[in-house]
């Protein structure tokens, strides 16, 4: 999406000071659908391997998905005002991805951080709804995994990201939403 950016996106597992691996990289490629109407939720999307691929750490402009800007570059109110990318993209935005705990991780916790993610995120695991939804634009949205998962079987991890904004934080000069 339009200003998402997923610095990491990784399992973070809590587990005791030994050698063993204690993270898995999910970063990489994802599929993404974009859901401009909302309807994703009521049209049951989780669960499921979506058509467009996308690099994960990434954004939609990255990807090429949105709005062509069509700004001019000049030194104007609207180009001033915010931070513009390539390609606006201002919704709903699903991300799924096939994933396999390692089967020697039966006893540990998973966590799922979610670091500089854009407003609001929701995450499935199949297709059942992981407890709670985060919404913040500065610390990371993170989410049990554990009651959720199998270790050792293939999962798909579906994360609905919407980025439309929530409140007017920027009193129409600050750079924090865009």
């Amino acid at each position: 999406m339009k200003k998402l950016l997923f610095s990491l996106l990784v399992i973070i597992l809590s587990t005791s000071c030994s050698s063993e691996k204690k993270q898995l990289d999910i970063s990489g490629e994802w599929t993404v659908r974009l859901d401009s109407t909302d309807v994703g939720i009521k049209e049951s999307w989780q669960g499921n391997l979506f058509e467009t691929p996308m690099q994960l750490p990434g954004t939609t402009d990255d990807a090429g998905l949105g709005t062509l800007n069509a700004l001019e570059p000049t030194l104007s109110k609207p180009q001033l005002l915010y931070l513009t990318r390539l390609h606006n993209y201002v919704g709903v935005a699903w991300y799924s991805r096939e994933i396999s705990v390692p089967a020697q991780w039966n006893d540990k916790e998973l966590f799922l951080d979610l670091e500089r993610a854009l407003w609001d995120t929701q995450v499935w695991v199949d297709n059942k709804k992981v407890e709670g939804h985060e919404e913040s634009l500065s610390t990371p949205h993170r989410y049990n995994l554990t009651p959720y998962m199998t270790c050792g079987k293939k999962h798909i991890l579906t994360i609905r990201v919407d980025n439309r904004k929530r409140y007017d934080i920027s009193n129409g000069m600050a750079h924090a939403y865009t």
